[in-house]
């Protein structure tokens, strides 16, 4: 009879220890695809404020030849601080050289903060595009007529 009290403790530990091995070894092997997705889903937002952002370019610079010289242009516009549960940066590389077509040709690089994912969006204008300062984050951010002395410019900010 003894026997039998000890068949079903170690009946219920051995199921315990089933299941908790099932479960750790499915928490394991899908963590890396709900990372994955993740990323996935941060890129694509990414692209998407990427796209925002080159539209307001393109924007500013169409508004900035018809207000002529003395005219002036801003453009705000609204972007998440954070995407994926992280604050992120928004970099454009000068691409210009690198083109032949004309105008001027810059990647708008946004990339997050904790989980080194990345976004590349092209845009094109025809005035040089500064940014004060160098990298942005997400916000608010506005794109103004600057004046170099002999050229306009384009200057993007956090606002």
């Amino acid at each position: 009879m003894n026997d039998r009290g000890v068949s079903s403790v170690v009946s219920y530990v051995l199921v315990l220890g089933i299941v908790a091995l099932l479960t750790s070894t499915l928490v394991t092997g899908f963590a890396p695809f709900v990372t994955s997705q993740q990323d996935d889903s941060v890129r694509d937002t990414f692209e998407v404020l990427g796209n925002d952002i080159a539209g307001d370019v393109n924007s500013a610079d169409r508004l900035v030849a018809e207000a002529g010289e003395n005219g002036t242009v801003e453009l705000r516009t609204r972007l998440p601080d954070r995407v994926g549960g992280t604050t992120y940066e928004i970099e454009f590389h000068n691409k210009t050289s690198e083109r032949d077509a004309a105008g001027y040709h810059y990647d708008i690089e946004l990339r997050s903060d904790e989980s080194e994912t990345t976004a590349t969006v092209p845009v094109r204008s025809d005035r040089p595009v500064e940014t004060e300062p160098a990298v942005l984050t997400g916000g608010n951010v506005e794109i103004r007529l600057g004046d170099d002395g002999d050229k306009t410019t384009l200057v993007i900010e956090n606002a």
